[in-house]
């Protein structure tokens, strides 16, 4: 072998399963060898005599101490002691053999092995105090131990000992793990009756087994009442959580217990424990496991429409959610119809209406968007004529003279507002339509709709998950409260792990629990939406104007000079301020400069735009253009006026009124073909089959706001091929983005968020990798 001349530092050897061997070693292990070479040497070839003192100084010599624990039959252990040469195993004496025949000892490796004992007797007392007794008597050879002795010999002490050079023997399988399972059993017998009160209490307990044999109820109360993490039940000793022992003795609610066994574990103490239900409860996880297999409902009473073969199946699925738990999601892929849905659940719901019976289910409140009441309101009058009405909104509003068989239709601005009024009506369901906007369950709106009593609670949400699992927790929370747990713990067991890890047990155990309370179909599935036509997406790379380039190469240059000296708050501020000037710049530069001046030959964007619009309606088509920015949408306006192209623009200052004339002209055909939109004005909720053709004029950079623009037009009624237009400057962020959310498409919804601001948090080397120009000369 061949030795290297240099210091060693101090370093633990751990072997033998936690067993701690520290070697200390010289300055220089040169030091201890003989024949040392020069100082300066690197290495030399070692003699057989030398190897030897290598070995001696790395493990040492002298006799080794040994422990051996042995269990009593019927409670607490001894642990024995003996002693055995380092070398040669074979030679070994037990301590009560040193003790009577020190001289014959000696063969374990020392002259004086009685001495040498006392001594390890004293430096064990010292890492271990249990071991003091032994100094007390003359001949000590063994220890008896009660159970805790036991439980901190094997839970601290044995490793401390080891440390110092004790050898422990172990019976084996002398700890064992306890089978652990949560029986949880309801309190109520309400599900025989058809319903079932989420705000009823289960009691969870625990069983445990141990080879197959569940414990006795005695054992189970040593289990419980443990003081330490092991504890000796059938004459071994096994592992146990005593915070999880005591978090079994618990209550849940029905809805906690409800996606615990439906999951098929429950988590306590950061634990997962297989769960098992009886009685009541074990109806319950039956009958909402069998959800999805509900046969359909062909027609309904009152309804004046035919119910798509989905439709039909979906309708059933909302009258068993809504009687079974009271609760759920609709999260049906926007144009599916999901209103129609709603509306024959409440016909179901409320079958005398005809005959203006009451049915002492009471009303129906609608609460979405102030876009879409009037929607709602000729949807009833259309699918559902003999439906009382009322229009919750505006100065007038009452609920005087409410039936408890009509609707009541309302937004969310109102609810906020009329909290208290709104919260003195029992209401027979409450519909959150575009749910998303309760997706933050501490905003005051989210607070308001929560605390409506309603005995049925329906979020309807063609984008259930629009920035991130929160979201999802939060529909659940609202319309089956407890299901998913709370919020940090739902974080922290599902959000994290599926988001940032993509855990796939995580993802299964999440899809198991919600599956039975959300229902979502795809357009994209030929079984669901058969004769709707393609949808096909095309992206424009348009090049930017020589004004342009300059605008953003000194935008671009002068804010990253600030950003780069900025931190915090003001860093975040900035980099959002860029981002807005760019996209503004990539418009259109008056759009950034906000003054007056031509249009024509400025931007790169606009030149396409006009021959794309001029294209569509020479075709005879229909334009939905969509952009984020109102002031690009006047610009849009003021040039198809100049082009002698006629068009409409719907932003968020035009009244509810005026709003609904437009789309009535548009999809009527009465009103001009290009119909120029605020995204954030008229993204959802509107139905405008009339186009065939749409333009994503500038980027969102959220996918799923981008897609609820787009399916305004390609939905249930539409007749023709749809065509989605992006139009992306040609080496500016919005392609560098446009990249990223493409190769994120899985994670899109997570990782881009709420719109831009994810983009505040990138450093300075990749947010200036995003923004700068590429690709031009």
């Amino acid at each position: 072998p061949a030795l290297r001349c240099e210091p060693v530092a101090e370093k633990p050897l751990r072997v033998l399963d936690s067993l701690t061997v520290v070697l200390r070693f010289a300055d220089s292990i040169a030091d201890a060898l003989v024949a040392t070479p020069a100082a300066n040497c690197r290495s030399r070839t070692l003699d057989p005599i030398e190897i030897n003192d290598i070995e001696a100084l790395l493990v040492g010599t002298g006799p080794v101490l040994v422990a051996r624990l042995e269990l009593n039959e019927a409670e607490g252990a001894q642990l024995a002691f003996e002693v055995r040469n380092r070398t040669d195993h074979t030679a070994r004496r037990s301590a009560a053999q040193v003790w009577a025949e020190p001289a014959e000892a000696s063969v374990i490796g020392d002259p004086t092995p009685d001495m040498w004992l006392l001594r390890q007797y004293k430096q064990m007392a010292e890492v271990w105090s249990p071991l003091a007794v032994m100094l007390t008597t003359s001949t000590p050879a063994s220890i008896d131990l009660d159970d805790d002795a036991i439980a901190d010999f094997l839970l601290g002490g044995m490793e401390r000992l080891a440390a110092i050079g004790l050898e422990v023997l172990l019976p084996r399988d002398l700890v064992r793990e306890l089978s652990v399972k949560a029986s949880v059993s309801s309190s109520s017998d309400s599900v025989s009756s058809g319903a079932f009160d989420l705000e009823s209490l289960c009691e969870a307990k625990v069983t445990a087994s141990l080879d197959g044999k569940a414990l006795t109820a005695a054992e189970l109360k040593v289990l419980i009442d443990a003081q330490h993490h092991v504890v000796r039940i059938r004459n071994t000793f096994v592992r146990v959580d005593t915070r999880l022992a005591r978090q079994l003795q618990r209550r849940l609610s029905a809805a906690e217990a409800l996606g615990a066994a439906l999951s098929g574990q429950i988590v306590l103490d950061g634990e997962p424990v297989e769960i098992e239900t009886t009685g009541a409860l074990s109806d319950l996880v039956a009958r909402v496991s069998e959800l999805s297999d509900q046969r359909s409902i062909e027609t309904v009473a009152g309804l004046e429409a035919e119910l798509r073969p989905y439709q039909q199946r979906g309708v059933a699925w909302l009258r068993q959610i809504s009687e079974l738990v009271g609760g759920g999601i609709l999260a049906d892929d926007m144009g599916l119809g999901k209103t129609i849905q709603v509306i024959a659940l409440h016909l179901l719901r409320n079958p005398a209406m005809a005959a203006g019976q009451p049915t002492g289910r009471g009303p129906t409140l609608v609460v979405g968007p102030a876009s879409l009441v009037t929607n709602w309101i000729r949807e009833f009058e259309r699918f559902a004529p003999s439906v009382r009405t009322h229009r919750y909104h505006g100065p007038d509003r009452t609920l005087d003279g409410v039936a408890p068989s009509d609707v009541v239709i309302s937004t969310y601005a109102t609810v906020r507002l009329d909290q208290a009024q709104l919260g003195e009506q029992r209401w027979g369901m409450v519909v959150a339509d575009e749910a998303q906007h309760i997706k933050n369950h501490a905003s005051a709106t989210a607070r308001a709709v929560r605390s409506l009593p309603g005995a049925v609670r329906l979020a309807v949400s063609g984008t259930p998950v629009e920035n991130n699992l929160n979201d999802l927790w939060a529909l659940s929370d609202w319309t089956v409260p407890g299901l998913l747990g709370s919020k940090t713990g739902f974080r922290r067991h599902y959000g994290n792990p599926i988001e940032r890890d993509g855990d796939a047990e995580a993802t299964a155990q999440l899809s198991r629990m919600i599956a039975p309370f959300l229902l979502r179909r795809a357009k994209s599935d030929p079984s669901i939406a058969p004769d709707l036509p393609p949808r096909s997406e095309i992206d424009h790379i348009v090049p930017l104007s020589t004004e342009q380039v300059a605008l953003y190469r000194s935008m671009t240059a002068d804010i990253l000079e600030q950003i780069e000296a900025a931190d915090g708050m003001q860093r975040r501020g900035l980099v959002l301020k860029l981002l807005t000037a760019l996209k503004q710049i990539c418009d259109h530069p008056l759009l950034w400069l906000d003054q007056g001046g031509p249009l024509v030959s400025r931007s790169g964007k606009l030149g396409a735009f006009e021959d794309l619009v001029t294209e569509m309606i020479s075709a005879g088509d229909a334009v939905l253009v969509f952009t984020q920015y109102v002031g690009m949408g006047n610009l849009l306006t003021q040039r198809m006026n100049q082009l002698g192209i006629a068009s409409q623009f719907l932003h968020g200052g035009t009244s509810t009124k005026v709003r609904q004339a437009m789309v009535d002209r548009f999809q009527d055909g009465t009103g001009p073909a290009v119909f120029i939109i605020s995204i954030k004005a008229g993204g959802t909720g509107l139905n405008l089959t009339r186009a065939n053709q749409v333009i994503h004029y500038d980027r969102w950079w959220n996918p799923a706001v981008e897609n609820q623009a787009s399916d305004r037009a390609w939905r249930i009624g539409q007749k023709r091929a749809v065509f989605v237009h992006r139009l992306t400057s040609e080496g500016t962020l919005e392609e560098s983005i446009g990249r990223e959310l493409q190769r994120k498409a899985t994670l899109a919804e997570s990782v881009v968020g709420s719109g831009e601001g994810w983009l505040s948090e990138l450093d300075d080397s990749s947010l200036r990798s995003l923004v700068e120009l590429s690709g031009l000369d």
